[in-house]
């Protein structure tokens, strides 16, 4: 009988929980794509840059309290962010 394993897990939950610094390391990836997700938008005259700076300090924060959040909601934390500082910006 074959057992046929359609993905395989975001976390390993037998493994120790990763530096907040190391997970945002492999992280910079989704980090990028929340904030590029947010290009459609009006910037607002802000660098593609400096929204990756805002979001990655925002996602550090997370990871400090919730070093094993799922790479879902580390995505929303760098979308909200970004979305967030555009929107002060504006105002």
């Amino acid at each position: 009988m074959t057992t046929l394993v359609l993905s395989p897990p975001l976390i390993d939950t037998k493994a120790p929980a990763q530096s907040p610094e190391s997970r945002l390391a492999a992280l910079e990836g989704y980090i990028n794509d929340a904030v590029r997700h947010c290009g459609a938008r009006d910037r607002g005259g802000f660098d593609t840059d400096d929204l990756v700076q805002v979001a990655t300090l925002e996602v550090w924060k997370e990871l400090k309290d919730y070093p094993d959040a799922p790479i879902g909601y580390i995505w929303q934390v760098a979308y909200r962010a970004a979305i967030q500082e555009i929107t002060k910006g504006k105002s």
